[in-house]
């Protein structure tokens, strides 16, 4: 059971929280459960939920078997994917990766932060013969990714803070991400898989405000200095693209572009 902020007594809303709790419980767990074991895991009694669960029923939310166990049905996600958050950008970015991954063979993939943990929003297979996959929809702790990584270090720092601490993570993480800020990209292995390669690079719009982070992956070995000089410029280009279909006006674009030139420059000094 979620207990809600205190706003004022107009707040709560019971029998709404119940159902919520059910719902989550079950997006969750992803079981099969009875009536007893929803009420036990949502902290609650069996008579708080007897009428609510029926009702979750009734609406199509839930699929109860002849044994009377219940279901997540597929309700909830008919309606997550009726209006999904990231839509409008999915629509932008893809069209883009395509041609990402036509001009270099190469897989690409797109994410952003929601929710304190880095959501993977879409990806475009690359044209050779061996492909790196992600999947689209999974999670992952963003402390721990190259993708997160460049996400945090591109947020204001107060907001970077409070979502490395909730992670375990303090300001000894800050100048790294300083470092990423600084040079415009990162590379390095996966933390993740090894033996798996990461180049990524932010999508910005002005203010540097940060969209999303684009990342294109290879296996360990294909590295070679000259494939990363041939991909960022690529990568950037790419990310420059996407930034311009959210502001097309050459002036608010300068960010992406201004980016793309400091990333160029060093890796031609680290080269």
């Amino acid at each position: 059971m979620v207990v809600p902020p205190s706003h004022g007594n107009n707040c709560v809303v019971p029998a709404l929280e119940k159902g919520l709790d059910v719902l989550e419980l079950f997006a969750k767990s992803g079981q099969e459960l009875a009536l007893s074991q929803i009420a036990k895991a949502c902290g609650r009694s069996i008579s708080e939920l007897q009428r609510v669960v029926p009702f979750l029923e009734f609406r199509g939310y839930l699929i109860r078997n002849e044994t009377g166990v219940y279901r997540l049905g597929s309700k909830l996600f008919r309606l997550a994917n009726a209006h999904p958050p990231f839509k409008d950008l999915l629509i932008r970015a893809l069209p883009l990766m395509h041609a990402f991954s036509n001009r270099t063979g190469e897989s690409v993939h797109i994410s952003t932060i929601a929710d304190d943990r880095l959501l993977i929003l879409g990806e475009t297979p690359g044209t050779g013969y061996l492909q790196l996959a992600v999947r689209v929809g999974s999670t992952h702790d963003p402390t721990t990714t190259i993708s997160g990584q460049v996400f945090l270090a591109y947020l204001r720092q107060p907001e970077a803070l409070a979502i490395l601490s909730r992670h375990g993570k303090g300001r000894a993480a800050l100048p790294h991400l300083e470092k990423i800020r600084r040079q415009g990209y990162e590379f390095h292995e996966s933390y993740m898989i090894k033996g798996v390669f990461d180049l990524a690079v932010p999508v910005l719009l002005p203010a540097t405000s940060i969209l999303a982070v684009l990342v294109c992956s290879w296996v360990e070995h294909q590295v070679s200095k000259p494939k990363i000089k041939r991909l960022l410029p690529a990568l950037n280009q790419c990310a420059a693209a996407l930034a311009a279909a959210y502001e097309p006006i050459p002036e608010r674009c300068s960010t992406q572009k201004a980016l793309a030139r400091s990333s160029q420059a060093h890796l031609e000094e680290s080269a």
